[in-house]
């Protein structure tokens, strides 16, 4: 039996969830809302329909299977998304140069949104839970032209202890996961050449005990754990899967 058995990522805020893809799933899509999204990013996300929403029953999701609504018990996990947009958001800049909108966008996009769409989520987890946040190895670490980032991602740290001891007479765990360096394309996106990221992807790897950059399989596997009933004594804590970056 799966360690998700019963646990279904919630692939938008709407009091409707969908079931995890199957393999060589099609791409149909179905209506949706214009509510916070939390799920798959890379799943078609398309543009909001008019019509009444529901708990999700006799629905189908956008790979034509069955919607089911949320049951008791459920989990929800998932990189957040906002009006179709993913709610992670990274670019430096140092206290000399930094402008209000760096920050507004900043903290908008990785703290506002979290707390919002965990806040609508909350109604479909009637049962109990598990939610997952994901954080980032910065909130403990120092590092140059990233400092409202950093605040941001210890924000959400700060948020998810707070949650766990507001949630926990509804049975609903709650944690953060903190990746470190990890080889996915947004690395290459805070430069403006591919020499300039590969250099950042060797020094990353160079502080990292492990000698590497993280794979994203690597970062899902921790958010299966926590996820899954094999953390069920476990709520409140940071997670870092990052080689060791910041723990030594």
């Amino acid at each position: 039996m799966s360690r998700l058995e019963g646990r279904l990522p919630l692939s938008r805020v709407d009091r409707a969830a969908s079931a995890s893809p199957p393999p060589n799933a099609s791409s149909k899509k179905a209506p949706t809302s214009s509510s916070p999204v939390a799920g798959n990013p890379n799943w078609p996300m398309p543009e909001p329909k008019s019509g009444k929403r529901n708990s999700g029953a006799g629905r189908r999701d956008q790979h034509g299977r069955p919607r089911p609504a949320l049951r008791d018990g459920q989990s929800l996990e998932g990189c957040c998304r906002y009006r179709g947009r993913e709610c992670r958001f990274q670019e430096h800049a140092q206290i000399f140069d930094l402008s209000e909108a760096h920050y507004d966008k900043t903290m908008d996009i990785n703290v506002k949104v979290v707390v919002f769409t965990v806040q609508k989520t909350l109604p479909l987890m009637t049962r109990g839970g598990s939610i997952v946040v994901v954080s980032s190895v910065v909130n403990v670490k120092g590092i140059p032209a990233h400092g409202t980032y950093t605040a941001a991602k210890a924000g959400v740290r700060a948020l998810v202890r707070v949650w766990a001891q507001e949630l926990k007479g509804k049975g609903i765990r709650v944690n953060t996961l903190s990746p470190g360096a990890t080889e996915t394309p947004k690395i290459r996106g805070q430069f403006d050449s591919d020499a300039a990221s590969d250099a950042a992807k060797t020094a990353f790897a160079s502080m990292t005990p492990l000698g590497r950059l993280g794979l994203a399989e690597e970062i899902a596997a921790g958010a299966y754990f926590l996820a899954s009933g094999e953390s069920s004594y476990v709520t409140a804590i940071d997670l870092p899967v990052d080689g060791g970056l910041a723990q030594a």
